[in-house]
């Protein structure tokens, strides 16, 4: 049996299936959020086509109107005001908008020549207060007054463009990476050999002698088998869950290790391990979050079995391998 395809196409399916989850999500979020709606708002000039463009899903409207009334109250967020109800009559229909603090102007009685970027929603419960409020102002019958409101309102206060486009700009770069990875994980699933496991072995011979070679030493017994690695006559190999590190044991330059605190409660901390093996060529192998006596024991062989091997981190150490990883 081929041990490190398998392997390969293992790791990669696992990604894949967290990728496509990544790009439903993004999906989701592109199809509830009308990001291009708030970039690229409806221009209107005649507010009374409001309902019809809601009907239409036309989230996100730019106008500017020339006169607008206030109603005498406001919206509140977490006890403080944040915005305020304006009205005016249209073609004998009154047009609700939402106003910010900003737009409102110290909340002067009338604006003229307003300038608005507004979401149209529903005005749910908070319109039909509003409306029995300024009925009552009116010594009108909130059911007469709701007859000539319109229910949909132009807000202006959540149109957010600057958080909007952020979170576009996020969307997409998590589709464009999850997608990618979906496209690496499918040609990894039908070409292994493609896998960074494998093709980074080119430089230092052909790819599928050397993989031959490992899947032969790896059907026999290894010489060293402690958590996630395996060593073979001729290999160092890191296998767990997400990942695959394969390297020639004659072209490891420097291998160290350091460790990491994970404090699980106020009285217990958990100490893990990363293996950084570095070879030639630049490659290297990093393992975290390991055990101290499965790392350890891989050092302990390196050592033994590997004589120009570096070991351990010094300061010298790592001048003399920069030197010898280029070679």
């Amino acid at each position: 049996m081929r041990l490190i395809e398998h392997k390969i196409r293992l790791i990669s399916l696992k990604r894949l299936i967290y990728a496509a989850v990544m790009l439903f999500i993004t999906c989701c979020i592109f199809y509830y959020i009308p990001f291009f709606d708030v970039v690229w708002p409806a221009k209107i000039t005649d507010p009374t086509t409001i309902v019809e463009l809601y009907q239409n899903d036309i989230a996100c409207v730019e106008l500017t109107v020339d006169t607008l009334y206030y109603s005498g109250y406001d919206y509140m967020e977490n006890g403080k005001v944040t915005g305020s109800y304006y009205y005016n009559l249209y073609n004998g229909t009154c047009i609700y908008f939402l106003l910010s603090n900003a737009q409102c102007n110290n909340r002067q009685d009338i604006l003229t020549k307003i300038p608005i970027k507004a979401r149209l929603e529903s005005g749910g419960k908070l319109l039909s207060s509003l409306i029995q409020k300024m009925s009552a102002d009116l010594n009108w019958t909130p059911q007469g007054l709701s007859a000539v409101s319109s229910h949909i309102i132009i807000n202006a206060m959540d149109y957010l463009l600057v958080k909007n486009i952020a979170l576009l700009i996020a969307t997409l770069l998590v589709f464009s990476v999850s997608l990618l990875v979906l496209i690496k994980m499918i040609c990894y699933m039908a070409y292994p050999i493609l896998h960074p496991a494998c093709f980074r072995l080119r430089h230092y011979g052909p790819i599928k002698e050397q993989i031959k070679l490992a899947e032969f030493e790896l059907g026999q017994e290894p010489i060293l088998k402690k958590g996630i690695f395996t060593i073979t006559e001729h290999f160092l190999i890191a296998s767990s869950k997400i990942q695959l590190y394969l390297l020639p044991l004659d072209k490891i330059v420097w291998v160290y290790k350091h460790s990491s605190l994970h404090r699980l409660s106020f009285k217990h901390v958990h100490i893990t391990y990363t293996l950084r093996v570095i070879a030639k060529k630049k490659l290297k192998l990093v393992a975290s979050m390991q055990p101290k006596e499965d790392v350890d024991a891989v050092i302990d062989h390196i050592s033994a079995y590997c004589p120009d091997a570096l070991i351990n981190y010094s300061r010298e150490n790592e001048q003399l391998a920069r030197v010898r990883q280029q070679l």
